[in-house]
Formats: C-alpha cells, structure tokens, sequence
C-alpha cells in the first residue's frame, strides 16, 4: 500500500484566528534582536569555537501598557472579559480537541518570526507521546510551511541531556529554531542535567544558555 503525503489546509478560518490572537499581541513591535557571549563547546576534549561570535536572542521592545492594550483588543474581539492588569506575559488560548493546536502553534512562531523577527521558540510538552507527535508535525509540515513563508530557513530538535551542543546551536543560530522539550526535564533540580553545570559547555547550565535567547515558549497542555 502506497502512502501520500498529508496535506494541509491554510486558510481555515478558526485557524486564522487562533494564529491572529496569538500575533496581534504583538502589534508595533520593531524586528530586531539581542546578542550575548556564549563560552566555547567542548568536543571530545578539543575546544571549538562555534561560526558565530555570540549568541542570538530575541528582544521584546515593546511597553507593558502596549500589550495590555493589544491583548485587550484581541480579548475584544474574541468576546472575552477584559483583564485588568497585564499580570506578566503568560497568555492561554483554548482550543477543542482535533482543530490543529500543533498545526496553529508552530504557524503562529512563523508568524511572529515573519512580522516581528522573533526567532528563538521553545515548546514544553507534558509527556513523551505529545513530544513525539509534536516532533512528527514538525517533520511532516516542513514543505508546507516553506511553500507559504518564502523558503525560510529553520531548524527544530528536541531536547536531550545525552546531547547537550543541540542547546548550544539552538542559542547561536541565525536561523529560526524551535526546541522541543519534556516538562520533566525542569523537574528535580538536584538531579536534572539541565539545572547542572556541565564540563561540556565549559560550566555553564543548559537552562541557562536557553534562557539568554529570551524564547517564546508555547506549553501545550
């Protein structure tokens, strides 16, 4: 039996809008970034210095009262109550089970990438079977996400403790990345190796060096 390849609708409506809510929060943000030092990677024992000179983040320039008043215009527009305070930059889109969450989440960071240039996405995942499948969506909407943004160029991985320079490409790249990653992989800071300071990124903590890119961090719960 022959397999084709899935295909993708890219304008369905309640998509749109779930992509838009996401977005709009966003409105007047200038495109640009943030630069820092990033220590070199040790390979084998053998020092190496990655291309890049620093590591590249992303730089939110836009005011507190700005996004409570994006985000009251997208809570508007939706029909929800008006938050009185910003109360930080966690946001919760609900969506139904089976409309494409996966899908919207990974558009929406192409979005913001392409009106806003941010370029650093971590995705927190509650077990290893949604890591998976979040993986798999990756892989499988690779064509189709090419086909509408131009051919821009990105990079995904998940995150492993057993291959920590994964972290420190992630940290480095020009291009847009995505790091998928387990809850339980915050968990247990006694024990997990992302809390650890490790010879192999001469002492730095993984969380770290994700943390200095500044990431968009989507939780899929």
């Amino acid at each position: 039996m022959k397999i084709g390849k899935m295909k993708f609708e890219a304008n369905l409506d309640y998509q749109e809008r779930a992509i838009s809510a996401i977005t709009d929060l966003f409105k007047g943000q200038e495109i640009c970034q943030t630069n820092f030092t990033v220590t070199p990677v040790d390979q084998g024992g053998q020092t190496k210095w990655v291309d890049q000179s620093s590591g590249v983040g992303n730089w939110l320039k836009l005011l507190p009262e700005d996004m409570l008043a994006n985000l009251h215009e997208v809570q508007t527009r939706n029909g929800l109550r008006l938050s009185p305070e910003l109360g930080g930059l966690n946001f919760t889109v609900d969506m139904e089970t089976g409309t494409g969450k996966g899908y919207i989440l990974l558009r929406s960071a192409l979005e913001l990438n392409k009106l806003y240039g941010f370029t650093k996405f971590l995705v927190v995942v509650p077990s290893l079977a949604i890591k998976e499948g979040t993986m798999a969506t990756l892989m499988a909407t690779q064509e189709h996400f090419r086909s509408i943004y131009d051919n821009v160029p990105y990079n995904f991985c998940e995150y492993s403790s057993k291959n920590l320079s994964d972290v420190h490409t992630f940290a480095t790249s020009n291009c847009i990345e995505f790091m998928v990653i387990n809850i339980q992989a915050f968990n247990k800071k006694d024990i997990a190796v992302i809390h650890q300071h490790r010879d192999s990124m001469m002492g730095d903590k993984p969380i770290d060096l994700i943390a200095q890119t500044d990431p968009i961090v989507f939780i899929d719960e």
